[in-house]
């Protein structure tokens, strides 16, 4: 927002790698979501967290 201070950007970059990770190691989750992502100067929190489970793992999955 114009005037407030600037976000962590490497929290933000952290929130989103951890979530791509997370969709990679657990091939369960047919789906998931943060939302919202809340960022600050002093780091980033996921307010809200949503997964879905697949009926059956994805092929090479464990």
């Amino acid at each position: 927002m114009r005037g407030a201070p600037a976000v962590s950007l490497r929290a933000v970059a952290g929130a989103v790698c951890a979530t791509a990770r997370a969709a990679a190691e657990h091939p369960e989750l047919a789906e998931h979501e943060v939302d919202p992502l809340m960022t600050h100067p002093g780091g980033a929190i996921a307010l809200g967290v949503h997964g879905v489970l697949a009926e059956r793992p994805f092929p090479g999955g464990n």
